[in-house]
């Protein structure tokens, strides 16, 4: 289907089922780009074949279009029992290019909305109302077994295949990509077949929270 009878017929909207590929999906920006690549590359958005930037501390490099060298405010709370390591770490640097409401390589304005449902997490540089990011996974488990489930669980209503522990950076840190399948291939659908923020487990009865917390 071509990108104009996606956008005109949305309930054949290509990759809008959860696990169809980036094709499609809502991080396919020539879906809503008011600049659209002219060839019709997807990819091309974030990752590049050549001249690609470089000391994204991904391993290995993702031949990343462009990066931002901001510092962002942490999440703090009497509760968080973790020590936020490196709060950019892995691939959290290369979402926040984009969704810190700032800079935004197609320019959505939905992009600018830090509020609940929009995507600019990072507004403000503050990331303080977020979940935390950054902090070493494997740490908060052994110290506290009772409160956190180990990463070499199921997402607990997830695929079926995909474990905490496979989107853990360097197998322990906990970055945007631990919870969030940006290409929308492993990720799973809500009751409305949506892929409901490309998460890996849905998000009835907080299944997504319960894979990793013991409430």
């Amino acid at each position: 289907m071509s990108i104009l009878a996606c956008l005109n017929d949305r309930a054949a909207f290509c990759g809008e089922a959860a696990g169809t590929g980036v094709k499609g999906s809502k991080h396919d920006l020539n879906m809503y780009s008011a600049q659209q690549d002219a060839q019709e590359r997807i990819c091309v958005y974030c990752h590049v074949p050549h001249h690609a930037e470089v000391g994204t501390t991904l391993t290995p490099p993702a031949l990343w279009a462009g990066t931002q060298n901001k510092s962002f405010i942490p999440y703090v709370s009497p509760t968080f029992d973790a020590v936020i390591e490196d709060l950019v770490v892995g691939p959290t640097k290369i979402c926040l290019s984009c969704h810190d409401g700032v800079i935004a390589s197609d320019t959505h304005p939905n992009l600018k909305s830090d509020l609940f449902g929009g995507t600019g997490v990072g507004i403000g540089s503050n990331l303080g109302n977020d979940h935390p990011i950054g902090f070493n996974y494997l740490k908060i488990v052994q110290e506290k077994p009772n409160d956190y489930k180990p990463p070499n669980e199921l997402w607990q209503d997830g695929n079926g295949t995909t474990t905490v522990a496979s989107g853990l950076f360097e197998g322990k840190y906990v970055t945007c990509a631990t919870c969030h399948d940006m290409h929308n291939t492993k990720n799973v659908s809500d009751a409305n077949n949506s892929y409901n923020y490309f998460v890996y487990s849905r998000q009835k009865d907080s299944s997504l929270c319960r894979s990793c917390h013991r409430k």
